[in-house]
């Protein structure tokens, strides 16, 4: 059994909580765990890393990272970097070991900017939204099992933006992802308090509209609480787009159907940037990415293709679990 089909399978599914078109599922552990990392917004506002680009002149897909504390820090797939030449994303999910340097892959969510604005990047409230990010996600996973690298298709990078932009309505000088959040602030933010994690939560599944559409886990309840808000805004970008009566609750069997096909999905490895083992999750209209630290799932996203709401293979009806029950794999 891999490391994510065990850790999946000890958590349970918890009461789902609704806003307008997004409805989020709480993934619960039944035995938390504190985090021995900082995640990357304490570790910026601490002073003890920092990101920059590699060299004065620059290249879009790699930044430098050094970590002078003396605690590893967590960067997650899709989390946004903002200044320096251009914005932007991660493209996994990365440790840097304590007092280290690395060199990260990364992708551009500012196409029309290449002029410094500040040298060394900030962070920003908010991930890559879900459906470009679930698109980077599949193609860093083609890359890696290809042997190139975990780096992007960058110009369908581009290509999402630019067709989001054009449903929003909104022209951004630089095609900055960051323009359409900021444009869209005032509905976004009034979907962030409308979700709160609950005891022991480590993760979430996340649906649209009434269709599930993703999945992210964590190691520590602490670390997922801290990022909620970052991951709320980001399918909310999505959610703000459907037709104002496009909101059901989607049924318990779609969640825990979407989390017995993740934990079953194949899973190929390959050596992490920072510490521990890059995992690549894929199956027929699924695609996703984590961290495995030792024996430890530290970090997963993953999502599923339009439409993919198979029914669990028995074609049984499945009730969801109280959160003091455990996911099971068995029919």
């Amino acid at each position: 059994m891999t490391t994510i089909a065990s850790e999946l399978e000890g958590l349970s599914i918890g009461t789902p909580q609704q806003f307008r078109h997004l409805t989020v599922f709480p993934l619960v552990h039944p035995t938390p765990r504190a985090p021995f990392y900082l995640t990357l917004d304490e570790a910026l506002a601490q002073g003890t890393v920092q990101v920059t680009e590699v060299s004065k002149g620059g290249r879009v897909p790699e930044l430098r990272l050094l970590n002078r504390g003396n605690r590893p820090v967590l960067l997650i797939d899709g989390e946004e970097l903002v200044g320096a030449k251009q914005n932007r994303v991660l493209n996994l999910t990365i440790l840097a070991a304590r007092h280290s340097e690395l060199v990260i892959p990364v992708s551009c969510v500012e196409q029309g900017r290449w002029s410094e604005v500040s040298p060394a990047f900030c962070a920003s409230p908010r991930v890559h939204f879900a459906a470009g990010r679930a698109a980077k996600v599949a193609s860093v996973s083609d890359c890696l099992a290809q042997g190139q690298g975990a780096v992007s298709d960058q110009s369908e990078v581009w290509r999402h933006i630019a067709a989001k932009a054009a449903r929003m309505d909104h022209h951004s000088e630089t095609g900055a992802m960051a323009d359409l959040f900021r444009h869209a602030e005032k509905d976004l933010e009034a979907y962030v308090p409308a979700f709160s994690a609950v005891p022991g939560q480590v993760g979430a599944i996340f649906a649209l509209g009434g269709r599930v559409v993703g999945l992210e886990a964590f190691f520590s309840p602490d670390t997922f609480a801290k990022l909620l808000p970052k991951l709320i805004r980001s399918y909310a970008l999505d959610a703000i787009e459907l037709p104002e009566d496009h909101s059901p609750v989607p049924p318990p069997d779609s969640a825990v159907s979407f989390l017995r096909k993740v934990a079953a999905a194949e899973v190929q490895e390959s050596p992490a940037v920072g510490l521990g083992k890059t995992l690549r999750v894929k199956a027929a209209g699924l695609a996703g990415i984590g961290l495995q630290v030792d024996n430890d799932l530290i970090h997963l996203a993953a999502f599923g293709s339009n439409g993919d709401q198979e029914p669990h293979p028995s074609g049984s009806r499945i009730g969801m679990r109280r959160a003091s029950q455990r996911f099971r794999g068995q029919s």
